[in-house]
């Protein structure tokens, strides 16, 4: 699980060094497995934007800009194909040094003077996986007219930010999130978590005739929403950043969103380009042999134990695992279907392991999560879909297949006082476990809401 620090920030005002969060958080379960300082290489770029840009009189390939960098207007030389004028770029200035070392001088191109350097993903540093398609050879195009030219592109990637990995034992699928960590963080150092913001799903006027059915007995909750009037483009570059520094490739304002709020929450999502769907909508079993074509343009055949959503007439994802090619959203997509779904994790699981097909969502199901959890996930997104995207929410859907009751977990204080070897009062007990979001009541009996069954050692673990 990979945590950035100024994401967890976001949910839990702290200040304290790297390695105190660090050290404290171990004590709960989660052990680090690595400290990444981003960024720790790049010195003097800077973001600057392109006032003229002509081809090169004596060569085909090159290109002629003049760049407005804050305190200055350089020319600088480049074979880069994707750029226009007006464009937002990080500019390698003379004496710059790149991710990977490199150093940058002045240099003179087909007899014009470069002074510098326009520099893409991979000369920031980022590895082959993350950097996203339509920038695989060409210049980083930042898109915020708000920037001020002339500031540390670490500043503006976020790449002066330092990123954790820890190791989530089977037992902590709550931990599998950004704020799950930050829940932990929070704990540890006796601070209560942020409030996050979602929304108010009872003004919602439900005006689609769509149905959901589930006859699939791995699926116990489906909720869903319906938007329309989208625009698909890139996401907001803060998004971006926080997906980038978390292992996860950019690719749109939905997809990202999506997967911003599967890394946030600990939720998968998906998203379906509702004018590709034809009829209602059915969670049911694959038929024996059944074949599908995945995201990735691979044709895979299915077994009666796998499970699938599906409209009327065809299979449009194989269930907690990848979506299929047939309702992907693109560049012309328009109006969409949210999913926001409970599905059991011995399905998943063996679904997952019998296709050789991990994604980060299966991860998560594999791990177990609780049904009580779509719909506020689905909420948040729907929240930052206002607040990002122009669109209009036309239905909100939350299909149950059981109710769901949550466990109660009885124990006697003066166990974990025997446990820890320390004398602890009740209410510092109490404490630690409304800091931890666990519900209690004043016979000490735990109600697990938002999380899996915690075993009773675990509890004791954590306080």
């Amino acid at each position: 699980m990979l945590l950035p620090i100024k994401w967890a920030k976001e949910y839990v005002d702290i200040d304290n060094y790297i390695m105190d969060i660090c050290d404290k958080v171990t004590l709960t379960g989660s052990h680090v497995e690595s400290i990444e300082k981003l960024g720790t290489n790049i010195k003097n770029i800077v973001i600057g934007k392109i006032l003229e840009i002509y081809r090169h009189e004596n060569s085909k390939k090159l290109w002629i800009t003049k760049v407005d960098i804050g305190n200055e207007i350089v020319q600088i030389v480049t074979a880069a194909q994707n750029l226009q004028q007006f464009d937002y770029v990080p500019v390698a200035k003379v004496n710059s040094t790149l991710a990977d070392n490199t150093q940058i001088k002045e240099a003179k191109l087909a007899g014009e003077i470069s002074q510098g350097m326009f520099c893409s993903y991979k000369e920031l540093g980022y590895p082959d996986s993350v950097i996203p398609k339509e920038y695989k050879d060409g210049v980083l195009r930042i898109f915020d007219e708000n920037i001020v030219l002339g500031t540390d592109i670490r500043e503006i990637l976020d790449l002066d930010d330092t990123v954790v990995e820890f190791e989530i034992t089977p037992n902590r699928p709550d931990c599998l999130s950004i704020v799950g960590m930050s829940r932990e963080i929070a704990a540890s150092f006796n601070k209560k978590l942020n409030e996050i913001n979602i929304k108010d799903l009872k003004n919602i006027n439900n005006s689609s005739l769509l149905e959901i059915n589930i006859s699939s007995d791995n699926c116990k909750r489906y909720s869903a929403s319906i938007i329309k009037d989208v625009k698909i483009e890139e996401s907001n570059r803060k998004m971006q950043n926080y997906l980038l520094n978390s292992g996860i490739r950019p690719i749109n304002n939905i997809v990202d969103l999506t997967n911003f709020l599967m890394l946030e929450l600990g939720q998968p999502l998906h998203a379906f380009d509702l004018d590709k769907l034809e009829g209602n909508i059915t969670i049911r079993n694959a038929f024996e042999g059944e074949k599908v074509v995945t995201l990735d343009d691979i044709e895979r055949t299915l077994s009666s134990d796998d499970m699938l959503i599906c409209d009327d007439v065809k299979p449009i994802a194989i269930a907690g695992v990848m979506g299929l090619k047939n309702s992907e959203i693109d560049s012309n997509t328009k109006n969409i279907l949210i999913e926001s779904a409970f599905f059991t994790k011995k399905a998943i699981k063996l679904t997952s392991k019998r296709l050789g097909l991990k994604s980060e969502a299966s991860i998560r199901y594999e791990k177990g999560l609780t049904p009580e959890h779509t719909v506020n996930v689905l909420s948040r997104f729907l929240y930052l879909l206002e607040r990002y995207v122009d669109c209009k929410i036309e239905s909100v859907f939350d299909v149950k297949r059981e109710e769901f009751i949550p466990t109660k977990i009885e124990f006697d204080p003066n166990l974990v006082k025997r446990l820890l070897g320390v004398e602890i009062d009740n209410s510092e007990i109490l404490n630690y476990l409304e800091l931890l979001e666990i519900k209690t009541e004043v016979k000490i009996i735990i109600y697990i809401v938002l999380f899996l069954i915690l075993e009773q050692i675990c509890l004791f673990r954590r306080i």
